[in-house]
C-alpha cells in the first residue's frame, strides 16, 4: 500500500505560487478537536474558529510533537467573530515544525465551524509538470482521537468493531493509530506526494486502534548458488531482506565468509546485495544474518569459483625476445580508491641463473593496501599470462603467485622473464630489465635470467678437489684431485670456455676460501657450484680460514660446513667480460657455525646474495644485505640477522645477544641502514625469538635521514626490544597479521628532522605498547586512526576501528607458542590479510589477529 511508502518520504515543499485555501468543519457544543499546524520557512498553517453564540469564552489549546509530548499550551478568549489560533512565539522559530493541536470548546459556547488555512509563503512559477492541488484540506477532526501522553484520550477500542485491517495506517510501527500517524501522512499530503484524501480518511478511521505487536523475525533470503570461472573474479550476490517492523527501528544487516579459502572481498557487507571479490579458486560459502534487535534469521549461499578450463597452473609460452622495455601500466582504479597513490610491493622469489630441466615453477611474493588483482609474467616477449591467487609453490614452500615453465618449449641457453604485480587500485610494479650492481641499489625491478636446458641434461664439466690433492699434479679426477677451490673453478673455465654450469666436489677435510689467483674463472649465465663429493656428508667439508676469495660472477655455495673468522669471500663488481654486469652469490643448505658471538659473517663485494635453506650459529651477523633470506634458521647471533635485505621469506631468529660485550654491538634483528635504497622490501613469515633478554635486540630499526617507501611486514613475529621507525620519511608501509611482544613500537623523528608519515597500514596485528617520542625538535608526531584495523594493544597509544586492549594470553610463552589461546580477545577475531599463518598453518575465514593462528583454530 502507499502509506508504507512514507515512512522513508522526506517532506520537500517544492510549492511555487502562493495559495491561501481552507475547509470548514461544523462543530458541537463541548467537543475537542485535533489537527495540525505546519510551519517552515515556505508555509504556515492557521486555524481560525467562528463563534456565533452570545457567550464569551475560552478556548484551550494544547500542542503535541511527533511523539505525543506536550510542548506548549495557550488559553485564548473566544470572542464573537473569529478567533485564530496560531503556534505560540517560542515555536515559531523552530523551522519546519510540524505539531498537532488540540482545542477544547466550553460546553456554553456554540462554535459552527472551525476553519484550517494554509498560507503557502513562496512565489517562484510553477512548472507545466507540477501537480499540486488547488484545494488543501486539512482536516480538523472532532472524533477525539487518541493521543499518547494525553490524559484526555479515550480508550483505544477492542478492535472487534473494525471490520477493515487497520495495520497499514500504523505509520510509525508503534502498535496505535493515532493522529501521529496522521501527520506523517499529511506531509505528504501536503508535498503533493503519493498520499489521497481518502487515505487520510482511512487513517482518521482507525484512530484508537491497538496492536498486539508479535515481532517476526526478519526474512531472508541469500539467494541461489552461484559459480564463477577465473580470470573473472567479481560477481554479485542478490540477498533479500524483509520485515515486519516490528520493533520499530531499522534491521541491520551482515554479510560474512563462513567457509572456504581466506581472501574473498565483500565491498558493502551491510547491505542485502553485494559485490565480492575472490582470490583463487575454492568453494566458498557466504552467510546473510539480518536482525530487528529482537529476532535473528540467517540464509548461506555457495559460490564455486574454478580455474579457467584445462588452467591449472599457468605454463608460459615463449616468443621471439623482448624487443623493447616494458611499459608501465596505467594506474588501476580510481582516485578515490583506497591505495590510487601507492606502488605494489613484488619481488621475485626465484635464485636466478639456475639452469632448469623440466617444469620450474617461479613465482613472485607482492602486496598492495588495496590488495593484488594479479601478477603477469611473460618469457621471452610471449603472451602474458596471470597468476591470480597465493598459492603455495612446492618448489619453494613459499605462498606466492607463480606460473611453470617448461624447458621442452624452449631451445637450450639463457632466457628471460619478466613480471608485472597488478594492485587491485593503486601503481602496478613492473619487473624488468637487469641486476642492479649493488646491493645497496636494489628495488627489485629486475628481469629473471634463467638457463633452459631442453632436451637431454647438459653435460657440465665436474672436478674434484682434496686437501690431499695437487694442483700441480692432479687432473681433476677422484683418484687425481687437484688441491684448492680456486684451480678446480680455474680449470673447468679454461677446459669448456666458461666455468658456467661446472660443479667442484669437495672430499672430506678442511678448504681455505680461495686463495684467488690469476687467471681468474669466467662465469656468464649458469653457476659455478661447489659441493661436498657423492657419499661424503655436509659436516665432513668445512671451509675455515678465509683467503682472496673466488673472483668470478656466479658462485654457488651448496650443502657445506662454514666454520671460520672473517668475511666469507670477496669478488669483483662485475668483469669487463660478463655483459649483464654484477657479481652474485648463492648459498645453498649450508651450515654456519662459530665459536663465539664475535665471529663475522658472512660477505662482501657482491652486488648481491641468496640465501636458501642455511642455518646460522653462534656468528655475529647473519643472512644479512641479500636479495633473498628463504627457509633459513638463525641462532645465537651477536648483532644483525637479516639487515638490509630485501626479501625474507620462512625464516626464523632464535636469540639475538650482545651481552658478551655490551656496547660493541649493535643487535637488531631487522635494520634499514643509512646509504641503501630501503624500496620495495618484502619481510613475510618471518619470527624472531629471545631477542628481549638483557642485551637483546631490536626488533625492525629504521633511522636514518632518508626515505623508506613499499615496506611489506606479513605474518611477522617479533620477541624483541624496541621496533622503531625514526627517519626522515616513510611511505607505504604494511603491518599485516603481525605480532610485536617484548619492546614498545615507537614513532619518533630524528634530531631536527621531522618524521613523514604516509600510506601507513596497521591490520590484524599484536603490538605490545605503541608510543610517539620526540627528539629535541620536539615536533609532534602525528599517528592517524585510519591507518588501524582491528588490531590490539597490549598498553600504549590505541587507535582505529575494531580495536581491542589489554593483556593476552598466549598458549605457552615460555615454548615459544605465541598462539593466542581459543577463548582469547585476539581469537576467531577478523579475516586475515593472507590465508596462512607464520607457520605456514592454513587460516580459517574468521582469523586470529597477529602472527599465529589461534588454539582451535587448526
Amino acid at each position: 500500500m502507499v502509506l508504507f511508502k512514507l515512512l522513508f518520504q522526506v517532506l520537500v515543499l517544492g510549492v511555487a505560487l502562493q495559495i491561501v485555501s481552507s475547509v470548514e468543519y461544523a462543530t458541537a457544543e463541548g467537543t475537542t478537536l485535533f489537527g495540525v499546524i505546519h510551519n517552515s520557512e515556505t508555509e504556515t498553517t492557521v486555524v481560525n474558529c467562528r463563534n456565533l453564540s452570545r457567550k464569551k469564552g475560552k478556548i484551550r489549546v494544547r500542542f503535541f510533537d511527533l511523539h505525543g509530548n506536550v510542548v506548549g499550551r495557550r488559553a485564548m478568549r473566544l470572542k464573537k467573530g473569529r478567533t485564530q489560533v496560531r503556534l505560540p512565539k517560542k515555536l515559531r522559530t523552530q523551522n519546519p515544525l510540524s505539531l498537532t493541536f488540540e482545542i477544547r470548546i466550553p460546553e456554553r459556547i456554540h462554535v459552527p465551524s472551525c476553519m484550517s488555512t494554509l498560507v503557502v509563503k513562496q512565489t517562484e512559477e510553477l512548472s507545466e509538470d507540477t501537480n499540486f492541488p488547488t484545494i488543501i484540506e486539512l482536516p480538523i477532526f472532532q472524533d477525539s482521537p487518541a493521543l499518547p501522553e494525553s490524559e484526555d484520550s479515550p480508550d483505544a477500542t477492542d478492535g472487534t468493531l473494525i471490520e477493515v485491517d487497520c495495520r497499514p495506517a500504523d505509520l510509525n510501527r508503534d502498535g496505535h493509530v493515532s493522529i501521529l500517524d496522521y501527520l506523517l501522512a499529511l506531509e505528504s499530503f501536503l508535498a503533493g506526494g503519493p498520499v489521497t484524501s481518502t487515505e487520510l480518511e482511512f487513517i482518521h478511521s482507525c484512530f484508537g486502534t491497538s496492536f498486539e505487536t508479535i515481532n517476526q523475525p526478519p526474512q531472508v533470503s541469500a539467494g541461489d548458488d552461484q559459480s564463477l570461472a577465473l580470470p573473472s573474479n567479481t560477481l554479485t550476490l542478490y540477498g533479500i531482506v524483509t520485515d515486519d517492523g516490528f520493533p520499530q527501528g531499522s534491521v541491520a544487516i551482515a554479510w560474512s565468509q563462513i567457509g572456504g579459502p581466506g581472501g574473498a572481498q565483500l565491498m558493502n557487507s551491510n547491505f542485502p546485495v553485494t559485490r565480492v571479490t575472490f582470490s583463487q579458486s575454492g568453494t566458498y560459502t557466504f552467510l546473510l544474518h539480518a536482525t530487528d534487535g529482537e529476532l535473528s534469521a540467517e540464509d548461506e549461499v555457495t559460490v564455486s569459483v574454478t580455474e579457467p578450463p584445462g588452467s591449472g597452473i599457468p605454463v608460459l609460452v615463449p616468443g621471439p625476445g623482448f624487443q623493447e622495455v616494458t611499459t608501465q601500466p596505467p594506474v588501476q582504479g580510481n582516485p578515490t580508491d583506497i591505495g590510487y597513490d601507492a606502488k605494489a610491493i613484488a619481488r621475485w622469489d626465484v635464485v636466478p641463473y639456475q639452469t632448469f630441466h623440466g617444469e620450474f615453477q617461479i613465482g613472485v611474493v607482492a602486496f598492495h593496501i588495496a590488495g593484488i588483482d594479479r601478477v603477469e609474467f611473460s618469457v621471452e616477449g610471449g603472451p602474458w599470462l596471470p597468476a591470480r591467487a597465493l598459492r603455495l609453490n612446492p618448489r619453494t614452500n613459499v605462498w606466492e603467485y607463480f606460473v611453470a615453465l617448461d624447458s621442452e618449449v624452449f631451445s637450450d641457453g639463457p632466457i628471460e622473464v619478466r613480471a608485472i604485480a597488478y594492485p587491485r587500485a593503486g601503481i602496478p610494479r613492473v619487473l624488468e630489465g637487469p641486476p642492479p650492481l649493488s646491493a645497496e641499489s636494489d628495488n627489485g625491478e629486475n628481469s629473471m635470467f634463467l638457463f633452459a636446458d631442453s632436451g637431454e641434461p647438459i653435460i657440465s664439466m665436474e672436478v674434484y678437489v682434496s686437501p690431499q690433492g695437487s694442483d700441480i699434479l692432479g687432473d681433476g679426477t677422484r683418484a687425481r684431485p687437484f688441491r684448492t677451490i680456486m684451480q678446480g673453478s680455474r680449470f673447468i673455465s679454461a677446459t669448456q670456455g666458461t666455468a658456467d654450469g661446472g660443479i667442484i666436489y669437495l672430499e672430506e677435510g678442511d678448504y681455505p676460501w680461495g686463495p684467488e689467483s690469476w687467471p681468474t674463472p669466467t662465469t656468464v649465465d649458469r653457476w659455478l657450484t661447489i659441493k661436498p663429493a657423492p657419499g661424503v656428508h655436509q659436516s665432513q667439508v668445512r671451509i675455515t680460514s678465509n683467503e682472496s676469495g673466488i673472483k668470478t660472477k656466479l658462485v654457488h655455495l651448496q650443502d657445506v660446513t662454514v666454520t671460520q673468522t672473517g668475511k666469507l669471500t670477496t669478488s669483483n663488481n662485475g668483469l669487463g667480460t660478463q655483459p649483464m654486469g654484477g657479481a652474485w652469490l648463492w648459498i645453498d643448505h649450508v651450515s654456519f657455525t662459530g665459536d663465539e658471538t664475535r665471529t663475522l659473517w658472512p660477505t662482501g663485494g657482491w652486488s648481491g646474495q641468496f640465501i636458501t635453506d642455511c642455518w646460522y650459529d653462534q656468528t655475529k651477523r647473519a643472512a644479512e644485505s641479500s636479495a633473498l633470506v628463504r627457509n633459513t634458521i638463525m641462532t645465537n647471533i651477536g648483532e644483525q640477522a637479516t639487515s638490509d635485505s630485501k626479501l625474507v621469506v620462512n625464516s626464523q631468529v632464535h636469540e639475538i645477544n650482545s651481552a658478551r660485550n655490551r656496547g660493541v654491538y649493535h643487535p637488531d634483528v631487522h635494520m634499514f641502514r643509512s646509504g641503501v635504497v630501503h624500496e620495495n622490501v618484502i619481510l613475510m613469515n618471518y619470527q624472531a625469538y629471545d631477542g628481549d633478554s638483557p642485551g637483546g635486540a631490536q626488533g625492525i630499526f629504521i633511522k636514518q635521514p632518508q626515505l623508506v617507501k613499499d615496506v611489506a611486514i606479513v605474518n611477522t613475529f617479533m620477541e624483541s626490544g624496541n621496533n622503531r621507525i625514526q627517519n626522515e620519511r616513510t611511505e607505504n608501509l604494511l603491518v599485516w597479521n603481525s605480532t610485536f611482544v617484548g619492546g614498545s613500537w615507537i614513532w619518533g623523528e630524528l634530531e631536527n628532522t621531522d618524521l613523514t608519515l604516509s600510506g601507513i597500514d596497521f591490520r590484524n596485528s599484536i603490538i605490545t605498547n605503541q608510543a610517539a617520542s620526540f627528539t629535541r625538535t620536539q615536533a609532534q608526531v602525528l599517528l592517524d586512526p585510519d591507518w588501524y584495523h582491528s588490531n590490539h594493544f597490549i598498553s600504549g597509544i590505541a587507535l582505529g576501528s575494531d580495536l581491542s586492549l589489554g593483556n593476552l594470553l598466549f598458549m605457552n610463552e615460555a615454548s615459544n607458542d605465541f598462539r593466542p589461546v581459543a577463548d582469547s580477545v585476539a581469537a576467531f577475531r577478523s579475516s586475515p590479510t593472507v590465508p596462512f599463518d607464520a607457520n605456514g598453518q592454513l587460516r580459517g575465514t574468521i582469523s586470529a589477529l597477529g602472527a599465529f593462528i589461534s588454539e582451535g583454530e587448526e
